[in-house]
């Protein structure tokens, strides 16, 4: 099954469940994906201190809602994320640190879990409220009126898949709020790419293949910068018709070799030009390195796609510092 868009950004984030029974919260820890980050609380009072932390890094709408310009956006559509604002939200882990979804018991002795829900600061916070047999209508009142965003019977055998699989699908719908803040403030729509199905497929099927965790949407030329769980960066291009002769139209302008030329035009290359011909030493501009062979995708239109996994990408970024791994390893020496 594919989500009907793509994300213009997307990373992990940490998932927090409190529970008093210590004994649910080892057994949930058992089951708990190794590709997911989550924090485990007995204590209420302790968890609302981590959920309610400022972030030393706010989130990337908070950063960059500004009217839309010819460098930074494609006309009337969602902005694309420049390289500065990209290399801000990897330098550093507190992007995996941001908590999108809490699940908590609702039969706390501290509080019920309303209440600790209800304490929560950040509204952009998903809210899975786990319940007895008993509190289940307390739980489906609380749903109707938004207060949470999910519930779990906490007796039935699925409950640990249930919290899994609830967790991951509120994680993407952290997302995709602030997807629609940034379009919202700006009043634009998301890219044809973002909502075309043969591109939501492909790079559904890719991001798995590469294992990437977190993707940015970038232009010039249109695609995504993609890191994988180690830090790998790779560069995800997606050109239209209309894209892919605009380089054919640049490479002949900046005097590029006919062979090159012809390949763009011909669909058989496409290219990421690197550092700009026009802005070039004096030395002959590399055109044959930056040229990828695409796969051809018809969707709602036709478009060539290349995912390059050792270009360059001016990006100042050490993967042994801030990449999710890191992160990972640094909540299993603290658990």
């Amino acid at each position: 099954m594919t989500e009907d868009s793509i994300l213009p950004y997307a990373h992990p984030t940490t998932v927090i469940l409190v529970d008093d029974n210590e004994l649910f919260l080892r057994t949930l820890d058992l089951r708990m994906p190794g590709d997911m980050a989550y924090l485990l609380y007995h204590d209420p009072r302790q968890a609302l201190t981590r959920i309610n932390e400022r972030p030393i890094l706010s989130p990337i709408p908070n950063r960059c809602a500004e009217p839309p310009t010819a460098t930074l956006h494609w006309p009337g559509s969602i902005m694309r994320l420049d390289l500065n604002l990209i290399e801000q939200e990897i330098h550093q882990t507190e992007r995996f640190r941001r908590v999108s979804v809490v699940v908590a018991d609702y039969a706390m002795p501290a509080m019920t879990g309303l209440e600790f829900c209800a304490q929560i600061v950040d509204p952009g916070v998903k809210k899975i409220l786990m319940t007895g047999t008993a509190d289940e209508t307390v739980a489906v009142r609380a749903f109707n009126e938004g207060v949470i965003h999910h519930y779990v019977p906490k007796s039935r055998t699925t409950t640990l898949d249930a919290v899994v699989d609830g967790a991951r699908q509120l994680q993407r719908e952290y997302f995709l709020d602030q997807q629609r803040a940034i379009q919202e403030t700006l009043l634009l729509d998301p890219p044809p790419l973002l909502e075309d199905p043969a591109v939501i497929e492909y790079f559904a099927a890719e991001r798995k293949k590469h294992r990437i965790v977190e993707h940015y949407l970038v232009g010039d030329p249109p695609g995504f910068i993609c890191v994988s769980a180690r830090g790998a960066l790779s560069r995800f291009l997606i050109l239209s018709n209309t894209e892919v002769t605009q380089q054919v139209d640049y490479a002949a302008r900046q005097g590029a070799p006919l062979d090159v030329v012809q390949a763009i035009a011909r669909r058989t290359r496409i290219g990421y030009f690197f550092d700009g011909a026009e802005n070039y030493s004096d030395e002959p501009y590399p055109w044959h390195a930056c040229l990828y062979a695409p796969t051809r995708l018809q969707g709602k239109q036709e478009w060539w796609v290349a995912l390059i996994t050792d270009t360059p990408i001016d990006i100042d970024f050490n993967p042994e510092d801030s990449s999710f791994q890191t992160y990972l390893d640094e909540l299993d020496a603290n658990m």
